[in-house]
């Protein structure tokens, strides 16, 4: 049986259930001309605008959302495709997820102002001054952060910078990290005054007095360590350095390591007494009895150990040396290496028993020093001046004493002056 279709425009009536997925809702005969074959599909577009009524779904992914027919200009091709953006210049509202990577955020039409051709980008800065509305992410690393129209005066090459500095002074904002080591701290404007040259610097150290606030890392080595204030009180050259000494005594506290070798350890104003000369050193002597704390290393060599105010009576004159030896019989504690060649080695105090004069010796001698013409020659009992033994046969025969004692039953006959302390006896016929 064979159902005749020609004439017929409602299909729904009939075949309302029976078209495939997401088919067109409309009359089958809108697209279905041929009652013929089903597969001859035309459907006359012309004068449709409304193209989301049937083709709301079927558009691919992230195609435009708006209808059809704004693009798609022919109905003979859809690969033909033609919008008119004359006019137009609210393009988010196709194009907001369109844009590349970091792209400009805002209107399209704000900078392809030309519909035929989007690679000519033209944007007109002129009167612009919020750059960072655009720029904020664009700068190169370290790059000034306030607005671009701050230095880039010129919209037509962003290689001309011009930034006026004048009437700036909070030049940290800017330039805080961009210093070189070990630059002033503070802000760029207390030393750069000119701003047509950064090479010229100016600062006023005029009423300052706190110079270690930029100063404490620069001054040379052992340098004092108070304030430059202090010393250099000229601004004008530094070299000028009048410090005034006057009434302070307390010099160890910058010249403890500046002394020459050797130099006296205590405080400079003990001896220094003048500040215009330094080579003027009247010290005190007076009263002072304990000179070692001082002189202990600078005594000649050989010189006596003691105090040198035992010796050195008077502070006017080194030269003038007074030791009163009265009382002292303990000459050898001074006096051990300083007697002549062969000289007696008992106490000086033996002898010498006056402290006036030296030359005036009194040998403490048991034995006639006149005895038989000696006439007080020790070498006469003392050959070599050997006073620790003695001798009797320079004058007697030696084996004419020992004969004559050995007569009397006398052997012993080394130590002469035990028998004879006097040089005599009672019969003395030699």
């Amino acid at each position: 049986m064979q159902f005749s279709h020609i004439g017929l425009t409602n299909c729904q009536s009939c075949h309302a259930s029976s078209t495939p997925a997401n088919h067109y809702e409309g009359q089958c005969s809108d697209c279905h001309t041929s009652t013929d074959s089903w597969d001859a599909v035309a459907f006359n577009h012309d004068g449709l605008v409304d193209c989301q009524s049937c083709h709301a779904n079927s558009a691919p992914a992230g195609h435009y959302g708006g209808q059809c027919s704004n693009c798609h200009a022919s109905t003979d091709s859809w690969d033909v495709v033609a919008f008119s953006h004359g006019g137009l210049v609210d393009c988010q509202s196709c194009h907001a997820n369109s844009a590349p990577a970091g792209h400009y955020g805002g209107q399209c039409s704000n900078c392809h102002t030309s519909t035929s051709n989007w690679a000519t980008v033209q944007f007109s800065h002129n009167g612009l001054v919020d750059c960072q509305s655009c720029h904020a992410n664009s700068t190169p690393s370290n790059h000034y952060q306030g607005q671009c129209s701050n230095c880039h005066t010129s919209t037509d090459t962003w290689a001309v910078l011009q930034f006026s500095h004048n009437g700036l002074v909070d030049c940290q904002s800017c330039h805080a990290n961009s210093a070189p080591a070990g630059h002033y701290g503070g802000q760029c404007s207390n030393c750069h005054t000119s701003t047509s040259s950064w090479a010229s610097i100016r600062f006023s150290h005029t009423g300052l007095v706190d110079c270690q606030s930029c100063h404490a890392g620069t001054a040379p080595a052992n340098h004092y360590q108070g304030q430059c204030s202090n010393c250099h009180t000229s601004t004008d050259s530094w070299d000028a350095v009048p410090f005034n000494h006057d009434g302070l005594v307390d010099c160890q506290s910058c010249h403890a390591n500046s002394t020459p070798a050797g130099h006296y350890g205590g405080q400079c104003s003990n001896c220094h007494t003048s500040t215009g000369n330094w080579d003027v050193v009247p010290f005190s002597h007076d009263g002072l009895v304990d000179c070692q704390s001082c002189h202990v290393d600078s005594a000649p060599a050989g010189h006596y150990g003691g105090q040198c105010s035992n010796c050195h009576t008077s502070t006017d004159n080194w030269a003038t040396v007074q030791f009163s030896h009265n009382g002292l019989v303990d000459c050898q504690s001074c006096h051990a290496n300083s007697a002549p060649a062969n000289h007696y080695d008992g106490q000086c105090s033996d002898c010498h028993t006056s402290t006036d004069s030296w030359g005036d010796g009194s040998v403490p001698h048991t034995f006639p020093i006149d005895h038989r013409g000696a006439n007080g020659d020790c070498q006469t009992c003392h050959p070599g001046n050997n006073y620790a033994t003695y001798t009797c046969y320079v004058c007697h025969r030696e084996d004419r004493i020992i004969d004559k004692h050995q007569e009397e039953g006398i052997t012993d006959v080394a130590n002469c002056v035990r028998c004879h302390p006097t040089g005599r006896e009672e019969r003395d016929d030699d």
